[in-house]
């Protein structure tokens, strides 16, 4: 691999670690001796004595940790497929219900045992795409009346209103409701896309 290939993966942060140790033990097998392990490593942003303990044969962790793991890859990726496509949609699902979605594929394999209470912080950090955070709630006719047009038309409304009956703006009041409101959505904690903006859910 090039220096500026080399440079370029160094300076990329979501390349993660053990695929840089992959990469930095590739182009020092490649090299043939033309590349100390020491300049391998500085190359690749890793560990002196963590590549030299892969060139010597250790496992990754990544597959040390999938060994100990009671959900396959597969099952896992799914899960955060499926908290991306709920967020989306303006439904992120809380930590609870990926705890139970968790605990139900577990059972679908016969495998009862109680999950550990660490384990959705674990997965968050396998899935550094995905984060935790408290949201407000949103009615889903405020979300749905949230379209521009829908917004237009109001305005254009009011204004109507106030000019047929020559309304003062001195005799224009506005209510906060909520200190009324029935069955208001308090601030809940869910799971999105690290990219999210959104500050609500419906």
């Amino acid at each position: 691999m090039s220096d500026a290939t080399s440079d370029l993966v160094v300076d990329r942060p979501e390349v993660p670690k053990d695929q840089r140790v992959a990469l930095a033990q590739q182009a020092w097998e490649e090299s043939k001796g033309a590349l100390s392990m020491r300049s391998a490593a500085r190359t690749y942003g890793v560990g002196y004595s963590t590549l030299r303990d892969r060139i010597n044969g250790a496992i990754p962790k990544v597959l040390a940790i999938q060994a100990r793991q009671r959900l396959l890859v597969r099952e896992e990726e799914c899960l955060r497929d499926w908290i991306l496509q709920l967020a989306s949609w303006g439904w992120p699902p809380q930590i609870e219900q990926l705890r139970g979605m968790a605990i139900e594929l577990l059972k679908a394999k016969g495998d009862n045992k109680e999950l550990g209470i660490h384990w959705t912080d674990a997965f968050l950090q396998r899935y550094p795409i995905l984060k935790s955070k408290f949201i407000s709630g949103l009615d889903k006719e405020r979300a749905l009346a949230q379209d521009p047009s829908i917004v237009k038309a109001w305005f254009q409304l009011f204004e109507h209103t106030v000019s047929k009956y020559n309304i003062h703006l001195n005799d224009i009041y506005n209510m906060d409701e909520k200190g009324i409101i029935m069955g208001d959505i308090g601030k809940v904690k869910v799971i999105v896309s690290r990219h999210e903006r959104q500050q609500y859910m419906t």
